[in-house]
């Protein structure tokens, strides 16, 4: 028996206090009295009873040394390490499916033919020798493929099961099989792998892999890497603007070689045109560390847009998947805006100038202000501003934003009525939306504003004396906002909450299809649609979507295109590149740890039983204790 806690047998101490109490409580003394008749019979029933309380003491003793005892084994956790009986060559086998395992070696054969194989393959093989090894000893054979979420393939398999064990071992490696271009999530593994030893305590646990562990615990770890391997990577590709003109940065590396690597650039779509720009730049990459390689007009072309541009190294390595990096997004969505106003007033003008300026790395906005008495266009354009004088019908291709409304559009959905002129504050606002977020909406004055009758299919965000004045419809094919007050008979213009309200405008209907250009394997790409008809399209998936937001996980390398329909007509193509996790561009990993529940000899099963027999006889000491006391005092 041993003990998980040692110290616990301090408690022991309490029995020697237990001693010591005894030793010094107080005894009765004798005394010599006159005695009666009653007197002399009782002490004559004393004295026969006498022996009896004798042992009563002795045995109340014992049963509080032993409670004691019992207090201190049970802190000191007892547990019985006994070695568990193989039941049966059991064996399960983890096999790593991250990226780094899809790295190939040639292999020379007779004459010049090579034939190649990947880490992938090769741990594949071992594992089937493995698994006939387990199987013909009479054993079990379980198969645990490690990736981002690891899942058994094989579960405790016997020998009548052989032909099933090679047909799945088959298929891991047939048309690319199924090694990932992600991380692996080994931890999780070994924690399934824990499942098969819950019932066999003796089965060997036998990871194939690429890396080197510092510690693996009761894991035997097999590097199926060869030396020699090594990888020329593009990690990383930036592309900033300076001086108004788009300046490349790639980070490279080689791992397991030092070379003087080219790196190439090429760019597509230059300066709004079918131009290519074509650099490269050559630096000397060692020791594994990471250099960068700059490609600006300094080396080719000035670049102010451009549709693509790929960064890419021609070497012979044993990886091919981080050997070219795709940048998209250089060319901005050009979002044409009319303000057309029979009363113009210099907020807008402030502040659409101000959106146009701030947002110019992501959208190029066009202002087209209408001077007073011009005709306002009705179609071709992305935001509509009508302000005071509303036309007959509002445009259906664009978002539209109606301020301070003379009369309701016939095809608008809602009704108006009166104005209403007074000195009022708005209503605070108890809507959580992304239109009114950051607004003091209980602080803003306003002197007039019309009654709003009806309006189907709206959001009301915004009240004034609890009627709405502030109304929202966000549809796929329907993008209104109306606005029932006049800027002029309000201070709603001269805070800064006119400009948030403005930004959140512009933010909310111009939503970023995806929040960046370049992903990993194995995240997930939130996209977000201003249009109909979405399909999101790659290398292993063509999906319509239909509710916004929605995340997609990205499970392979290359280029991937939301293609959406404005509601405009107008169909627009955004991409983006999904790339190998730089982490494993690193083909010679090493370091690190196995997390797992159980140590290198676990015998967990005997420890609840024995604190179940310590915590058993606890209470039954106790009860007898208190049978023996109340004996004695009742």
């Amino acid at each position: 028996m041993n003990l998980l806690t040692p110290l616990g047998l301090l408690g022991l101490i309490s029995i020697a206090v237990l001693i010591l109490i005894y030793i010094i409580r107080p005894n009765y003394q004798q005394k010599v009295i006159s005695s009666t008749y009653v007197w002399q019979l009782s002490l004559k029933y004393k004295k026969k009873r006498l022996p009896i309380n004798r042992l009563r003491n002795i045995i109340l003793i014992i049963c509080q040394v032993l409670i004691l005892a019992s207090c201190a084994f049970i802190l000191a956790q007892p547990i019985i390490n006994e070695a568990v009986e193989l039941e049966r060559a059991e064996k399960v086998a983890i096999l790593d499916a991250s990226a780094s395992m899809r790295v190939k070696e040639g292999m020379a054969l007779s004459g010049d033919s090579t034939v190649e194989d990947t880490r992938f393959e090769r741990a594949v093989e071992q594992i089937r020798a493995l698994a006939e090894e387990a199987v013909n000893d009479g054993g079990a054979f379980s198969l645990i493929l490690a990736d981002a979420e690891p899942k058994f393939l094989i579960r405790q398999a016997g020998k009548d099961m052989l032909s099933d064990i090679n047909d799945t071992l088959d298929a891991l490696i047939k048309d690319d099989g199924d090694c990932s271009y992600g991380t692996a999530d080994i931890d999780a593994a070994v924690m399934l792998a824990e499942n098969v030893l819950v019932k066999n305590a003796g089965a060997q646990v036998v990871l194939y892999t690429d890396a080197d562990y510092t510690d693996s615990g009761y894991v035997k770890v097999v590097n199926v890497a060869n030396e020699g391997e090594w990888n020329a990577a593009i990690l990383n590709v930036t592309a900033t603007v300076v001086d108004n003109y788009y300046t490349f940065t790639a980070d490279v590396a080689c791992y397991g070689k030092n070379q003087v690597l080219p790196v190439y650039c090429e760019v597509n779509g230059v300066n709004d045109s079918d131009k290519v720009v074509e650099m490269n730049v050559i630096n000397t990459c060692n020791d594994d560390k990471t250099v960068q390689y700059v490609f600006d007009k300094t080396v080719g072309d000035a670049i102010y847009s451009f549709d693509s541009a790929q960064i890419y190294v021609q070497v012979d390595d044993n990886f091919s998947a981080d050997n070219v990096y795709n940048i998209y997004g250089g060319t901005k969505e050009t979002v044409r805006v009319q303000y057309a106003s029979s009363l113009p007033n210099i907020f807008f003008d402030g502040i659409l100038m101000g959106l146009r300026d701030d947002m110019k790395n992501e959208w190029n906005i066009e202002v087209d202000q209408l001077q007073k008495g011009e005709t306002p266009e009705l179609k071709n354009r992305d935001i509509y501003i009508f302000e005071h004088t509303m036309p007959e019908n509002i445009p259906t291709d664009g978002i539209v934003f109606l301020i301070d409304m003379d009369k309701a559009p016939l095809n608008a959905g809602f009704a108006l009525g009166s104005e209403v002129q007074g000195r009022f504050h708005l209503d605070e606002s108890t809507e959580e939306h992304p239109m009114t977020q950051y607004l003091n909406t209980g602080s803003i004055e306003i002197t007039r504003y019309k009654r709003i009758l009806s309006y189907d299919g709206y959001e009301p965000l915004m009240y004034c004396g609890g009627d709405p004045i502030l109304l929202v419809k966000n549809k796929p094919d329907e993008k209104v906002v109306v606005l029932s007050l006049n800027l002029n008979y309000s201070d709603f213009a001269l805070r800064p909450d006119f400009s948030f309200f403005m930004y959140n405008f512009f933010n909310y209907f111009l939503t970023s299809t995806v929040d960046k250009p370049v992903y990993e394997v194995g995240e997930s790409v939130k996209v977000n649609a201003r249009g109909t008809d979405v399909k999101f399209m790659g290398p292993d998936i063509e999906e319509d979507l239909s509710t916004f937001p929605c995340e997609i996980r990205l499970k392979n390398i290359g280029t991937y295109s939301i293609l959406q329909k404005l509601i405009s007509g107008e169909q627009v193509n955004k991409n983006i590149f999904v790339k190998v996790p730089a982490s494993e561009s690193n083909i010679h990993k090493s370091g690190g740890f196995i997390i797992s529940n159980r140590g290198e000899n676990d015998s967990k099963d005997w420890y609840d039983d024995l604190l179940v027999y310590f915590a058993a006889a606890l209470v039954a000491l106790s009860i007898i204790e208190w049978i023996l006391q109340a004996r004695e005092y009742f």
